[in-house]
C-alpha cells in the first residue's frame, strides 16, 4: 500500500491532482478520509477516490468501496461502487477480491451468494491478501460457502497471521489454546497473542492476560497478566475492564485495592457489560437491601439476558409476597430457566406446586423438578421423591 507522503503539502497534492496525477488524487482521497493535514471530509474523499477508480487505479477502487461500506455518503451510488470493485477484482487486485467476496457473503449491494463469496475469497487469499486469507479462514471455521474444515481454517489463519493481520493472530492463538484444528500449544498461542497485543489489539491483550494468569506459560508472572489486562481495559474493552476489577479485588499481579476494583467494575457496568451490571447490582444490594441503584443494575443485566440476574430478580419479587409480585417472579424464573439456570428451574417448579404467579399444577411442577434434577439439583431430587411418596400413598 502507498504511504501518505510526509513532505508534500495538501496544496501541492491538489496541483498534481488537477494535472491528472492519479497517485496524488488517491493520496488526497486518503487524506480527507483520515483527516491527515485537512479536516475529515468523507464526501471529498469519495470524489477523489472515484476519479482514481474511473482512471483504472485499482487500489482506489478498493478504498472507495471500503469508504462506502464504512461511512454514510449521500452522493454515493452503490452499483457504481461495486462495479469498480468488480473491475479491480477481475484484474487481480487481491484486496478488492476479498471485499467483493465479503459483499457476496453478506448480500451487500449484490445478491447474497455464499459459494461465490467463498470463491472470491479463495482467489484473494491465493493472490496474497491477508484480508482474504483471514475471511477465507472464517468461512472454513464456520462452514460458510464450503464445508466446515478446522484444519483448513487454521492453515489460512496462520497464512494471514504471518502477514501481520492482528485478527488472524488472535484467531490462531485461540485455535492453539483450545487445540481446535491444530495440536494444543499454549506457548505458540501466547506468541500469537503477543504479536497482536504489541500492536495495540485489545482482544489479543485480553487473551494474553488470561493465558498468563491461568499459569499455563513458563517464565511469566502475574504482573505480566495485569499489565496486558490493564492495557486492554484502558483501550475500552469492556470484558477487560470487568476482569481488571477482579484482578484488583483478588490482588492478581497488583496490590489489592477495593477502590480501584469498584472503579473498573462501575466503568464496565455503566457502558452496558451485563456481567459487571450483575456484580455491581448484587454488591449494592448486599450493602443496602432496598438500594434502587442496585436493583436498576440487576434489571439492566436481566434485560440483556443474564440468567443469574433474572433469577435474582425473581427471588426478590417473591419476597414481596403479593399477587402482582408473584407473577413477576414467575416470569423472571421462566426467562432464567430458558437460559438453563438450574435454581430458576427449581423455583419455577415450586411456583407451579404452590400456585405462586401461576395456577397450582402438580404435573407441571413435577416436569420442572425432573428437568432440575437432570441438571444436578439435589433439592429437586428430594422434591421428586416427596411427590412420589405422596402419589404411592393414595
Amino acid at each position: 500500500m502507498e504511504q501518505l507522503p510526509g513532505k508534500d503539502t495538501i496544496s501541492e497534492l491538489e496541483k498534481l491532482s488537477s494535472a491528472g496525477d492519479l497517485l496524488a488524487t488517491y493520496q488526497l482521497g486518503r487524506c480527507f478520509a483520515s483527516g491527515w493535514g485537512v479536516e475529515k471530509d468523507f464526501s471529498k474523499s469519495y470524489r477523489h477516490l472515484l476519479r482514481c477508480a474511473q482512471g483504472g487505479y485499482y487500489r482506489a477502487s478498493y478504498e472507495l468501496a471500503s469508504l462506502f461500506f464504512d461511512e454514510s455518503i449521500p452522493e454515493a451510488r452503490p452499483s457504481e461502487v461495486v462495479n469498480y470493485l468488480r473491475i479491480a477484482a477481475n484484474n487481480g487486485h487481491a484486496d478488492s477480491q476479498a471485499l467483493l467476496g465479503w459483499c457476496y457473503l453478506e448480500g451487500r449491494v449484490v445478491a447474497k451468494n455464499e459459494k461465490l463469496g467463498f470463491d472470491w475469497l479463495r482467489r484473494s487469499a491465493e493472490d496474497g491478501s491477508s484480508i482474504g486469507a483471514y475471511n477465507l479462514a472464517l468461512c472454513f471455521q464456520r462452514g460458510v460457502g464450503t464445508r466446515k474444515e478446522l484444519r483448513s481454517a487454521v492453515s489460512w489463519f496462520r497464512h494471514s497471521a504471518q502477514q501481520g493481520n492482528v485478527k488472524a493472530q488472535l484467531q490462531l492463538g485461540i485455535a492453539l489454546t483450545q487445540g481446535k484444528g491444530v495440536a494444543r500449544n499454549v506457548e505458540e498461542a501466547a506468541l500469537c497473542y503477543r504479536n497482536a497485543a504489541e500492536r495495540g489489539y485489545a482482544k489479543a491483550q485480553y487473551n494474553l492476560a488470561l493465558l498468563i494468569a491461568g499459569g499455563g506459560i513458563e517464565n511469566h508472572e502475574e504482573t505480566h497478566a495485569f499489565y496486558w489486562m490493564e492495557k486492554a481495559a484502558s483501550s475500552g474493552l469492556l470484558k477487560a475492564q470487568y476482569v481488571l476489577s477482579i484482578f484488583y479485588r483478588r490482588a492478581i499481579g497488583v496490590d489489592g485495592s477495593i477502590e480501584e476494583a469498584d472503579v473498573w467494575l462501575r466503568c464496565a457496568a455503566e457502558k452496558g457489560y451485563k456481567k459487571a451490571q450483575f456484580d455491581l447490582g448484587r454488591r449494592l444490594l448486599r450493602e443496602r437491601s432496598n438500594c434502587p441503584e442496585g436493583l436498576e443494575y440487576l434489571q439492566k443485566a436481566a434485560h440483556q439476558g443474564h440468567a443469574a440476574a433474572q433469577f435474582s430478580l425473581g427471588r426478590l419479587a417473591l419476597l414481596e409476597n403479593d399477587e402482582k409480585s408473584d407473577r413477576e417472579a414467575f416470569e423472571w424464573f421462566q426467562r432464567s430457566a430458558e437460559s438453563g439456570h438450574v435454581d430458576a428451574v427449581y423455583n419455577l417448579a415450586v411456583c407451579h406446586l404452590k400456585g405462586r404467579g401461576t395456577r397450582s399444577d402438580s404435573s407441571a411442577a413435577l416436569d420442572q423438578f425432573l428437568i432440575a434434577a437432570d441438571k444436578g439439583s439435589d433439592r429437586a431430587k428430594k422434591a421428586i421423591k416427596k411427590i412420589e411418596r405422596k402419589l404411592s400413598s393414595k
